[in-house]
């Protein structure tokens, strides 16, 4: 392709269109697009004249151009539709993260609050035996207190009676 800008610098159009060609023909070995190429082989013929293969050369370019430009156009399709195949695997991943970390807290408190209402309940049972213990104890004490004052009461009704008796001999032997 230079040889032939080059050829066309000099004004040999002939030579240019020739190295064009040749030029068209390594591009499409390695699968470049060459309606520049085809544009310069048209501006040749338009400066010699030749306004059929100046035409011919000018609509081939042209198509080449739009078929250039819609392989591009699907290229850049199917490259944005990865990208964004990218970002919706990236956001499910960070959305199953984000749900399996929430899964986990929330997993983690039901425990402590389950473990929490055990011993709550452990404690309750613990104070509700020790106050029943108590309750027990002191039922125990207190009819042990009333089995006292009975007693004491019956002493106090001997004493009572036997001081009676006292009196009653000594008031007979004076």
């Amino acid at each position: 392709e230079i040889y032939g800008d080059y050829y066309f610098q000099i004004y040999d159009y002939r030579k240019a269109i020739d190295f064009y060609k040749k030029a068209i023909e390594n591009k499409k070995k390695f699968g470049q697009n060459s309606a520049y190429v085809d544009s310069k082989i048209a501006k040749s013929y338009k400066a010699l004249s030749d306004s059929d293969n100046e035409k011919h050369y000018l609509a081939k370019a042209e198509n080449r151009r739009q078929i250039d430009q819609e392989e591009n156009n699907l290229i850049i399709h199917k490259e944005l539709d990865k990208i964004l195949e990218k970002e919706e695997i990236k956001r499910n991943d960070l959305k199953f993260k984000n749900n399996f970390i929430i899964t986990i807290i929330i997993t983690f408190f039901v425990i402590v609050l389950i473990i929490v209402v055990i011993r709550y309940k452990k404690i309750r049972r613990k104070k509700r035996r020790i106050i029943g213990e108590q309750k027990n104890l002191l039922l125990e004490k207190e009819s042990e207190i009333s089995e006292r004052n009975f007693k004491i009461g019956k002493l106090e009704q001997k004493v009572s009676d036997s001081f009676s008796e006292l009196t009653d001999m000594v008031k007979q032997n004076s």
